[in-house]
């Protein structure tokens, strides 16, 4: 902004304001871009709390996607169920297990969790957010490998006495 005086007129940016004679500027006031800041702050603390509502919502969504979320390994089968509004099982016989591999990205490992994928001739399914997903893959597959062998020694008995 351009502002002087010219035959007693104070003349801003082109614009004359008629002054008397002998006046003179003592001080030029400058508008504050403070004013600025207060829709600046709140603008940040209201998308703050929006990202932070966003984020609560998440956890709240994965509480119970969680909370409902089951795997059980039996001696004989594996039973899974998941689903927060609809609701999905399965039950494989460990015989029917083809494959049992796991993941864990950056967070599984830093907190302890991680990804089964199990492939069977029934169907594939995968479970994510195990809790010491390396245990869990130990027990199924010791649990497949028991199975396995107690079905084997049932068949073995079965042909001794069948042949006796």
């Amino acid at each position: 902004m351009n502002i002087e005086i010219k035959d007693n007129n104070v003349v801003i940016d082109n614009n004359a304001v008629k002054v008397e004679v002998e006046e003179r500027i003592v001080k030029k006031a400058e508008i504050s871009r403070a004013i600025y800041l207060i829709p600046l702050v709140v603008g940040l603390i209201t998308l703050i709390f929006l990202i932070g509502l966003f984020f609560i919502f998440l956890a709240i969504i994965f509480y119970f996607k969680a909370a409902n979320a089951e795997l059980i390994i039996t001696n004989k089968h594996l039973i899974g169920k998941a689903g927060v509004v609809s609701s999905e099982q399965m039950q494989i016989p460990l015989n029917m297990i083809n494959t049992v591999y796991y993941e864990k990205g950056i967070f599984g490992n830093m907190f302890g969790y991680g990804t089964i994928k199990i492939t069977s001739q029934v169907e594939d399914c995968v479970f994510e957010n195990v809790k010491d997903v390396e245990e869990f893959h130990r027990i199924l597959l010791s649990e497949i490998s028991k199975f396995d062998d107690s079905r084997m020694i049932k068949q073995a008995n079965f042909i001794s006495e069948a042949l006796n």
